[in-house]
């Protein structure tokens, strides 16, 4: 479809506007394009509408525009109450957005040791599981550029 492949070639010039687009799908049932957002402007729904007219329906997924800024790193270090590293399942969940990233992984090392590197800015929850332990989670603000350490102490399960 031409007004399909139009939107997706108007990405960059998005971008450049500070709107990045999160996902473009075609509705043949409505026979309307939808695309999700990621941005901090408040009229990026009907500059959409627009640029590419009724068929294209726009929503911001992720109101904070983290898809535009530097990303960042979260190092984590996992341990238990006697300051022992446990090697545990680290798994990292956007607290800043409704987008559906693509897959965020669970993370693990035998050390209790974990870094995620190249990370959208934002709020995140990291949850710490490992065997005899109660998951514990935390959360940390992760700014544009940044590189965050965090703690998570495990302590006995019930």
């Amino acid at each position: 479809m031409a007004l399909f492949d139009r939107v997706v070639n108007d990405e960059p010039a998005l971008r450049g506007l500070g709107i990045a687009v999160i996902t473009t799908s075609l509705d043949t049932e409505s026979n309307t394009i939808d695309v999700e957002l990621s941005t901090e402007r408040l009229d990026a729904v009907a500059m959409i509408a627009a640029r590419h007219g009724p068929n294209v329906v726009a929503r911001v997924g992720d109101p904070t525009g983290a898809l535009l800024k530097a990303r960042g790193t979260i190092v984590v270090r996992v341990t238990d109450t006697s300051g022992r590293r446990v090697e545990a399942g680290v798994t990292p969940i956007p607290l800043f957005a409704e987008i559906p990233l693509d897959s965020v992984p669970n993370q693990r090392d035998r050390d209790g040791n974990v870094r995620f590197d190249d990370w959208y800015a934002g709020r995140w929850r990291l949850t710490a599981e490992a065997p005899g332990y109660a998951p514990t989670s935390v959360e940390l603000d992760l700014s544009p550029g940044a590189e965050v350490s965090v703690e998570i102490v495990l302590l006995p399960a019930p």
